[in-house]
């Protein structure tokens, strides 16, 4: 459990994001983005071992 100390609507935005960021192929998707910067889902794809159905999923989460 998160710190008593932050907001509510805080902690579930940060629960959001750890459980986001737990993913190792949204990980590698965001590095790519950091790197290449603006790119296609088809771009990425090309790069990581999912389909491009499967980037544009990984992307929506939330």
């Amino acid at each position: 459990m998160l710190s008593s100390n932050m907001p509510s609507a805080d902690n579930k935005n940060f629960e959001k994001v750890l459980i986001a960021l737990a993913d190792p192929t949204r990980r590698e998707l965001l590095d790519h983005i950091a790197i290449i910067g603006q790119v296609t889902a088809t771009t990425l794809a090309t790069k990581v071992t999912v389909s491009r159905q499967a980037v544009v999923k990984h992307l929506s989460y939330g």
